[in-house]
């Protein structure tokens, strides 16, 4: 298990925070991805998407999975490495990623698809029709290849069904005719079940749900991710007596983004206390400095910390 290489910058923290270890999922979304693009004599992607109709139908691809999951960073890390996805002459911004703004409406996803392609936008005064035209022209002028909406579950809030049916309308408009793209769409898991209830969306978007991490199933992943850290961090691993790995999965909630957070706050507890070595010390200080919990509701101490509840707000 290696990192990507990033660049020194003297600051060790940032440096740990900057380092992407790859997994399995990384690989699953490439192919995801890969399979709506097109492809040359020799099978080698092209930076074209692929159309499935006469009508220059594209697919898209939903990724769901937990708050904290590491979605948002795998994502982003997968469109900028791409090798179809890097900008020339001719496509400027190959792919554009927005998030869903608050308030969530259609006209204001729309101004934040532009300001995101740096369109010097001051869009309030238009109507949404107008936005989404622009979003269009824009998308073409930049040759972009790959939208990709994060937060999308902001999207449909509570919405009644008309809301919802001219928000899946409207995405499914960029994904045909002439300049249609290839749309991501990432969240939590109610973006799948709203999605669900339209049947077009659900033939048109690739599904990839981002598994929890298991101390079981997951052992040797999760253990090589600690030692990795550790090593670049310049400490040894801890010995993971004591039910550790166990105590870091529930303490992360079984999401690989916020276990990999909370090993970060460990590490520079470490490194600020010059340790040599990560133990569960280190855990139980930035456990209980993170959630403010009490010793007996800290999942590195307690003997039934499988048992201890993430969720309820620690007494004060």
């Amino acid at each position: 298990m290696c990192f990507d290489q990033t660049s020194p910058c003297h600051d060790l923290g940032q440096e740990l925070r900057d380092a992407y270890i790859a997994s399995g999922r990384d690989e699953q979304f490439g192919l995801v991805f890969d399979g709506l693009l097109r492809t040359d004599g020799d099978g080698q992607v092209l930076p074209m998407p692929r159309h499935f109709t006469d009508t220059q139908e594209t697919r898209g691809v939903m990724v769901v999975a937990k708050s904290g999951a590491g979605k948002t960073r795998m994502i982003s890390r997968a469109l900028a490495r791409h090798p179809a996805l890097q900008p020339d002459e001719t496509r400027l911004r190959p792919w554009i990623m927005a998030r869903v703004p608050s308030p969530a409406t259609t006209k204001g996803l729309g101004i934040a698809i532009l300001e995101a392609t740096d369109y010097p936008c001051s869009g309030t005064k238009r109507v949404e029709r107008e936005i989404w035209s622009m979003v269009r022209h824009r998308l073409a002028e930049l040759g972009t290849i790959a939208l990709w909406i994060d937060e999308a579950q902001d999207l449909f809030g509570k919405k009644d069904a008309s809301e919802t049916r001219n928000i899946l309308n409207l995405l499914k408009a960029q994904m045909q005719g002439e300049g249609s793209v290839i749309v991501i769409l990432s969240g939590v898991e109610e973006l799948q079940q709203i999605a669900a209830t339209d049947r077009q969306i659900t033939r048109r978007f690739k599904k990839m749900h981002l598994q929890d991490i298991s101390a079981g199933t997951d052992n040797a992943m999760l253990r090589g991710i600690v030692e990795s850290y550790c090593r670049k961090a310049g400490l040894g691993a801890p010995t993971f007596a004591d039910e550790l790995l166990g105590r870091m999965v529930h303490a992360a909630q079984s999401r690989l983004g916020q276990f990999i957070e909370n090993l970060l706050n460990a590490i520079e507890i470490a490194l600020d206390e010059g340790a040599t070595a990560l133990d569960r010390g280190h855990f139980i200080e930035a456990h209980a400095a993170e959630t403010g919990c009490t010793p007996t509701d800290n999942v590195y101490m307690s003997s039934n910390w499988s048992r201890v509840d993430l969720d309820r707000v620690p007494a004060l």
